[in-house]
């Protein structure tokens, strides 16, 4: 069971009573000393309890965007990649060729994608590549970063 409602509704009745309580006060120029000690307490409560799923929202709602990022970007490396036969050496060349918007190279963190190019036996043509998010942190390689919806190992088994 969700307690969420049940809690938001306790703390707007406590909200409701303190706010009637002060509204009593200066109409008959009183204003409790216990008042004044549980209306903080009251609004810590509300801080405390409404702040962090809303955060946690909030992160959430960013990494899907990240993850949508990194999905147009795949689907714009595809189309070069139909058109040359190979993927850029960075995401710059896909930007200036049209292939990707100017913006698409950040993630919704504020911070530029990951792109690593695998380059063929020969060395003269990017055969692959591994994309990825940084994260919220901005630093490579740690746990929050967000992968590209299709793998290395898709972009191998698709060209076989």
């Amino acid at each position: 069971m969700n307690l969420f409602p049940i809690i938001v509704f306790v703390i707007s009745a406590l909200v409701f009573f303190c706010g009637f309580a002060f509204i009593n006060g200066i109409i008959k120029k009183k204003i409790s000393k216990w008042y004044l000690l549980i209306l903080p307490v009251v609004l810590f409560l509300i801080i405390v309890i409404v702040v962090p799923p809303l955060l946690k929202t909030s992160a959430k709602v960013e990494t899907s965007s990240s993850k949508a990022v990194l999905l147009s970007v795949q689907k714009g490396l595809e189309l070069y990649y139909t058109h040359y036969k190979y993927y850029p050496e960075n995401l710059e060349i896909s930007i200036k060729a049209g292939y990707l918007g100017k913006y698409d190279d950040v993630d919704p963190f504020g911070n530029k994608l990951n792109y690593t190019p695998i380059y063929s036996a020969d060395k003269t043509k990017v055969v692959d590549y591994m994309l990825l998010s940084n994260g919220p942190d901005g630093k490579p390689y740690t746990s929050d970063d967000i992968k590209a919806p299709m793998t290395v190992e898709n972009h191998i088994l698709k060209k076989k």
